[in-house]
C-alpha cells in the first residue's frame, strides 16, 4: 500500500500532542517532514517518535516530493506558507485560525479554486465531536423544525503550552480569543445554516492596544438570532445552547454531555458515545484524504472556512469598548 507523505510544519503543542502521535499510529500515512524554527526541538520530536524523518528549520525548504502538509505555525505565517505550497502542488491541512484577515482568506479560496488537484482543508477538528456530530443532524433532518436560534459561552483561564508568544500579539495571531476560540465557534455556527447573510453585527471586547481577552457578539445569521461569548479569563458556561421549534438542547462543548427537551415533555440526557480528542483528529485527516475536491462537500467546508474569517474580520472592523468597571480599581 502506498502510503501518503505528510510534511509537519510547526513542532508546538498541537503538533507534539496531536498530530504526531495520530500520524505516527496511522498505517496508510508516513511523516516524510519535520519543519520548526527550532529544529533541535524538531529534531527531538522526530526521535522520540522514531519518524526517520528529514528534519528542516524553514518550510520553503519543502518541494514537491510530499503529499500533504500540515501547517501548524504562528497565524501570520499561514498565507505564505499555503502559497509556497500550492507552488509545489502540495496539499494543505491548515489549524486554525487559517489566515489573520479575510483578505487572506479570499487569495487562499482564490488558490484553491484555480487547481482541483489541489486540496485545501481548514483543521475545524470540533466537525468530529460527538456533540457537534449530533445537533448538526438534528438541523440536517428537521426532526425538531426550524433552527431559530444558537447561543454560544465558551471561556477558561488559558493556559494552552505554547512554544511561542505570538498568540499574545497582534503581529503573529491576529487577534486574542476571538480570532483562535472563535474561529472554531463560527465554524460550529455557520455548519447550522445554509448561506452566509450576516446582519445586525454588535461586536465588544476588551482590547486596549494588545490582544482581546474577552469578547461578546450578537448577530443575525440567515435570520437566525445568535450569541456568543468568549473569555481566556475564567470559566464561562460552556455550552452550547440551541432553540429549534419543537425542542431546545443544551450541549456542553468541552466533554460529550446534553440535555433535550422538546416542547411539553421533560428534559432528557442525550446519549453520546464519548471519543478521545486524538481520535477526533484521527477521523478529521481519514475525512480530508477521502473528500474529492470537485465535490460539493469540499467546496462547502472551503467556503465555511473562508466565511468564518469574514466573520471575525467585520467583528474587528466593528469593535466596540467591553465594558470592564473593574479596570478603573486598578
Amino acid at each position: 500500500m502506498q502510503k501518503t507523505r505528510f510534511a509537519l510544519i510547526g513542532c508546538g503543542a498541537v503538533s507534539e500532542n496531536f498530530y504526531l502521535p495520530v500520524l505516527a499510529a496511522r498505517k496508510d500515512c508516513v511523516i516524510t517532514h519535520l519543519v520548526d524554527k527550532d529544529i533541535q526541538r524538531a529534531a527531538v520530536l522526530e526521535k522520540k517518535h522514531r519518524l526517520n524523518s528529514v528534519v528542516l528549520s524553514d518550510y520553503h525548504e519543502l518541494r514537491g516530493d510530499i503529499d500533504y502538509a500540515i501547517i501548524a505555525l504562528p497565524h501570520f505565517l499561514h498565507l505564505d506558507a499555503i502559497e509556497h505550497l500550492y507552488k509545489n502542488n502540495v496539499s494543505v491541512v491548515c489549524e486554525k485560525p487559517i489566515t489573520i484577515s479575510f483578505k487572506e482568506a479570499e487569495r487562499v479560496k482564490e488558490l484553491a479554486l484555480s487547481n482541483r488537484n489541489w486540496k485545501f482543508h481548514a483543521a475545524f477538528v470540533r466537525d468530529f465531536f460527538p456533540q457537534n456530530q449530533f445537533i448538526c443532524e438534528a438541523v440536517k433532518t428537521g426532526s425538531y423544525g426550524k433552527l431559530l436560534s444558537a447561543d454560544i459561552e465558551e471561556g477558561f483561564r488559558y493556559d494552552w503550552p505554547a512554544q511561542s508568544d505570538f498568540f499574545f500579539t497582534k503581529k503573529g495571531s491576529g487577534g486574542g480569543v476571538l480570532i483562535d476560540t472563535g474561529s472554531h465557534v463560527f465554524s460550529t455556527l455557520l455548519s447550522l445554516v445554509k448561506g452566509y447573510d450576516m446582519r445586525s453585527l454588535q461586536y465588544r471586547d476588551d482590547e486596549n492596544g494588545g490582544v482581546e481577552a474577552e469578547c461578546e457578539l450578537q448577530m443575525s445569521l440567515n435570520g437566525i438570532g445568535m450569541h456568543v461569548k468568549l473569555s481566556r479569563l475564567g470559566p464561562l458556561k460552556n455550552r452550547l445552547s440551541i432553540e429549534f421549534e419543537k425542542a431546545k438542547m443544551v450541549l456542553q462543548l468541552n466533554k460529550a454531555q446534553g440535555i433535550i427537551a422538546e416542547h411539553g415533555a421533560a428534559e432528557k440526557e442525550i446519549p453520546f458515545v464519548p471519543k478521545l480528542l486524538t481520535r477526533c483528529f484521527d477521523e478529521m485527516l481519514t475525512h480530508f484524504l477521502t473528500l474529492e475536491p470537485i465535490s460539493e462537500q469540499y467546496t462547502n467546508e472551503l467556503t465555511r472556512s473562508i466565511e468564518v474569517m469574514r466573520i471575525i474580520s467585520n467583528c474587528y472592523k466593528n469593535r466596540e469598548k467591553l465594558s470592564k468597571p473593574y479596570l478603573g480599581l486598578l
